[in-house]
């Protein structure tokens, strides 16, 4: 006779929670003893004792890779072979990655504790960059590295520079121009860019062979190591954009959405390689992105999908996006949202045609009551509002650059928005017809003695119609639920999209969608 899976779980529950108690009763006995044999645990012991961070294993199973953490002092990643023949230990390394063939191991070189402890306000020692061997132990370290990544089939190695210190006190980019002699030069100055990218090195692990790469901001390697795309942001603003390269040993770099002062984010591959989206918009001449617009590359050539004109007035899509694809390549997510209040503002600016100008010093009034009570501010509540005062501050500049959901269908060419600020679309959506909105707008100031609740929407995804399906739906299940922080199953869509099924007051339920 069959058990019930339920019994099954449960036989497996209680065995494993056995062998954890038995494991806990003996480390307990064998500390106790040696406790009674040596000195007491101390608050100093405890401090001392280091914590397994990053622990990953090898594709090929080979090699195990993890960060050993003291809450105070340095900690070091130790590599060991699975078969317990090599070990390797890298000083102040952090945060390990294992290349696709095992052959590399690379890590945040961290600075020492003493360092970190000691330094002045503002001074903040900078992390490294550690790359080991592990055929050999050899260990290759470099300095001020603000990322890293490894392509994928791990031949390949980036490392991304921070900005070079400068000890006279200028930031580097401040944009003075100077004659001979160091005399100002007279009439328009060309415009400069404050803050450009930094220097990018390319390595090819195999050879050793460094390529350099000025001015970038941000990259990326596809998913199946051919690519690697990057942006840049150069001081004048030339060659500012996507730029594109194979990773083949020779080969060259090419532009795929170029212009100056351009300010392009959010890249963006497709799992399967071949397709690469990013978000490009244009820099004032104090450094704000403009509106965005979304672009993509096919595999040939560059597509402009949505431009921040194409949207309601007063909407934009804003550079600092949240970019993804779907698993079979037909659609890309993206965000678009009301403009925030500072982009309001200079949005009015610029209409208007006018320049910020420098305010006029005035002289000091001591009975000025205007000058007495600025930035004097006073916080009205009413009970009626959904969230009270420290909520809404504490989530104002959230809501304000929330981006709410849209969809580019490629196969059509079309741009839907499904999201609005009533209804939002939080998940990357693998169904091609419908999805899932929700709203707890309605219960935000119940939320605070109820848990909170929702209202759920079906979404078309082709016309981005929505469907009030269900109203204060509980994730948890219910009131007595949600108080105690118990979640319930998540509400679930089948994968052709017939079939809507979620728990609520004890009970399942399942809904046909059509």
């Amino acid at each position: 006779m069959n058990e019930h899976p339920l019994a099954i779980l449960r036989s497996i529950w209680r065995t494993s929670l056995l062998f954890l108690v038995a494991g806990v009763l003996a480390v307990a006995h064998g500390d106790t003893a040696r406790a009674q044999e040596n000195a007491q645990l101390t608050l100093r012991d405890l401090m001392q004792v280091r914590q397994v961070q990053s622990p990953s294993i090898s594709a090929d199973g080979r090699w195990v890779a993890l960060a050993a953490v003291p809450d105070r002092g340095d900690g070091e990643v130790l590599v060991h072979s699975v078969d317990g023949r090599v070990r390797w230990a890298v000083p102040m390394g952090a945060a390990p990655v294992i290349s696709a063939d095992g052959q590399w191991v690379a890590m945040r070189l961290e600075p020492s504790f003493e360092a970190r402890e000691t330094a002045a306000r503002g001074a903040t020692p900078r992390p490294g960059l550690a790359l080991l061997d592990t055929r050999s132990g050899e260990v290759a370290e470099w300095e001020r590295i603000q990322r890293f990544a490894l392509s994928s089939d791990g031949k390949w190695l980036a490392r991304h520079l921070l900005a070079p210190e400068r000890n006279d006190g200028a930031q580097r980019g401040d944009g003075v121009q100077s004659g001979e002699g160091g005399q100002e030069m007279e009439g328009e100055q060309p415009r400069t860019r404050d803050n450009p990218g930094t220097t990018l090195i390319l390595r090819e692990l195999a050879t050793g062979t460094d390529l350099e790469i000025e001015h970038v901001r941000s990259f990326a390697f596809d998913e199946d190591g051919s690519w690697m795309a990057y942006v840049v942001a150069s001081p004048d603003g030339e060659g500012d954009g996507v730029h594109l390269r194979a990773l083949t040993p020779g080969a060259t770099s090419w532009e795929l959405h170029v212009r100056p002062f351009a300010r392009a984010e959010s890249l963006s591959w497709w799992q399967e390689g071949g397709r690469l989206a990013w978000v490009m918009a244009e820099e004032d001449e104090k450094g704000h992105a403009g509106p965005g617009t979304l672009a993509f590359w096919d595999g040939d050539e560059v597509v402009q999908a949505q431009a921040s004109a194409d949207l309601p007035e007063g909407w934009i899509l804003p550079a600092a996006n949240r970019l993804q694809w779907s698993l079979d390549g037909d659609r890309l997510f993206y965000g678009t949202r009301p403009m925030n209040q500072a982009e309001q503002e200079r949005a009015a600016e610029a209409e208007a045609g006018e320049e910020a100008a420098e305010p006029e010093e005035d002289p000091f009034l001591p009975f000025d009551l205007d000058a007495i009570l600025e930035g004097r501010e006073v916080d009205v509540w009413h009970t009626d509002d959904p969230l009270i005062n420290s909520n809404q501050k504490q989530v104002w500049n959230r809501e304000q650059n929330r981006t709410l959901t849209a969809v580019y269908h490629l196969r059509e060419g079309r741009a839907v928005q499904l999201a609005d600020t009533l209804v939002q679309v939080q998940a990357v959506l693998e169904n091609p017809r419908w999805a899932l909105g929700g709203s707890w707008v309605p219960y935000l100031k119940e939320s605070t003695w109820t848990g909170g609740a929702e209202d759920v929407y079906l979404v078309d995804m082709v016309s981005g119609e929505k469907t009030l399906i269900l109203e204060r739906y509980r994730r948890a299940g219910g009131t007595a639920n949600g108080w105690i922080g118990i979640s319930g199953a998540p509400m679930s869509l089948s994968p052709g999209g017939s079939f809507l099924a979620w728990f609520q007051d004890d009970h399942w339920h399942l809904m046909e969608v059509e």
